[in-house]
């Protein structure tokens, strides 16, 4: 069963922005290649609307013509429009190539890294956090930020180019109706503003309470025998239960906040085509206004409307991802206690090794010391048993002899070599613990 039972500490609050800057700090990979990715974006972007003009062009110049439809430019038109699409969609498969391959090598070696920073921690930091909160840290939360950076990234990506791309034709066909569609809008950007700023606070709860629920199943999973040999399967269960429900409220609370957004947006989106049937329907009596033009216009609101309806959906998931990343970072910024010396460190030296403890006192955080004061000599191939009874500080002897933590005072040292001095890679080939 995992040690420094409870829920796991809440993290420090910090701004979404801030953990961005950090994470792709973190990442420089995401960096890797960023303008052509963004070259072959904007050209995907731009083809989104070829078929808005494209139906423009074929109303007013190939069927709302004297004499009849024209069925050259018609032609024209189709063929320019497929060519496009054909151009569209290869730049679409290259950016999401780049954008997979760049975010899946990235988020690797953030794994890698939170994984041996974890190793790096001392078993005084390890005992006082559940493990199975560790492991989901550098496990379900990654895999949080990968899925985002695979699907969500990229569909916001697109989307916030497609709304650019999107509003600068409207203007250029009816600065009217496009002040029709942005009226619309704006009180929905202002509500779906403030929920994102609620939605961030609740999907921070459902990655703490995701990671508590992968640590009791986890530990529960390990700890069977034990849980079965001192009768304890009752009061496991209902930990159990407990993890669950607490992420299942947290998921709900998020979830309701995420549909709120969504709605807000469903309602704009009526408003704006509503808004931009009537006000076009008025230009083009006054002749303002081309049939090929308002049409065209119509499907452009869509494009517009679109991105907006799928970027609330896709930030609701950043917000999931970023409570992730933030989470990982917080791993990260936990300096080891018991730190390596590293190349400035030094090696043990050959042949049998005797020890030392020096006036060595020990207390685990916010209890009394377990050790007082121990001086002892152990001579190199000597055998020694440490006896007492439980909790009397026989393996915390062990483990400060082995540096899995380092002592509150005095010094531990072995052939006359302060062991916090001692590189790592020699300590452990010459000094191991058995457990039980």
């Amino acid at each position: 069963m995992g040690e420094g039972g409870g829920d796991e500490p809440v993290e420090r609050t910090e701004g979404t922005w801030q953990t961005l800057r950090r994470g792709l700090a973190l990442s420089p990979e995401l960096r890797t290649g960023l303008a052509g990715t963004l070259a072959l974006a904007l050209v995907y972007m731009v083809g989104r609307v070829a078929v808005p003009v494209a139906v423009q062009r074929g109303i007013d110049q190939g069927i709302a013509v004297p004499g009849g439809p024209d069925l050259g430019v018609i032609l024209t038109v189709v063929t320019a429009t497929a060519a496009v699409l054909v151009l569209t969609t290869v730049c679409g498969y290259l950016m999401m190539r780049r954008l997979f391959t760049v975010s899946e090598t990235a988020l690797a070696n953030v794994r890698t890294r939170a994984f041996r920073h974890v190793h790096d921690l001392s078993m005084l930091h390890q005992q006082s956090e559940r493990r199975g909160s560790l492991v989901s840290r550098v496990t379900s939360d990654v895999d949080q930020i990968t899925q985002f950076l695979q699907w969500g990234g990229v569909i916001l990506v697109v989307n916030l180019g497609q709304l650019a791309v999107t509003t600068a034709v409207m203007l250029a066909y009816s600065w009217q109706l496009t002040l029709v569609v942005l009226v619309a809008f704006a009180p929905a950007v202002l509500i779906i503003r403030l929920l994102q700023r609620r939605l961030a606070g609740a999907y921070g709860v459902v990655r703490q309470r995701t990671g508590t629920l992968l640590g009791t199943v986890a530990e529960s999973v390990v700890g069977a025998p034990v849980i079965r040999a001192y009768g304890v399967s009752g009061r496991t269960a209902r930990r159990l239960d407990a993890a669950i429900e607490g992420q299942r409220l947290a998921q709900q609370r998020a979830i309701r906040i995420s549909i709120m957004g969504s709605s807000v947006g469903e309602l704009a989106a009526g408003v704006a085509l509503a808004g931009v049937v009537v006000v076009g329907v008025s230009l083009g009596v006054d002749r303002t206004l081309s049939v090929g033009q308002l049409t065209a216009f119509l499907f452009l609101v869509t494009l517009f409307i679109q991105p907006v309806q799928i970027a609330t959906e896709v930030l609701n998931e950043a917000q999931n991802a970023i409570a992730g990343w933030r989470r990982v970072l917080d791993v990260l910024d936990i300096a080891p206690d018991v730190a390596d010396p590293g190349e400035q460190g030094r090696d043990l030296p050959a042949g049998p090794l005797d020890i030392r403890f020096a006036d060595v006192t020990f207390a685990y955080p916010g209890g009394p010391p377990v050790l007082h004061g121990v001086t002892l000599d152990i001579a190199a191939k000597s055998r020694v048993a440490v006896v007492g009874e439980t909790g009397s500080g026989k393996t915390t002897f062990a483990k400060l002899l082995t540096r899995l933590m380092d002592p509150t005072q005095g010094r531990v040292l072995l052939s006359g070599v302060p062991l916090d001095e001692v590189r790592f890679d020699s300590l452990r080939s010459r000094v191991v613990m058995v457990p039980q």
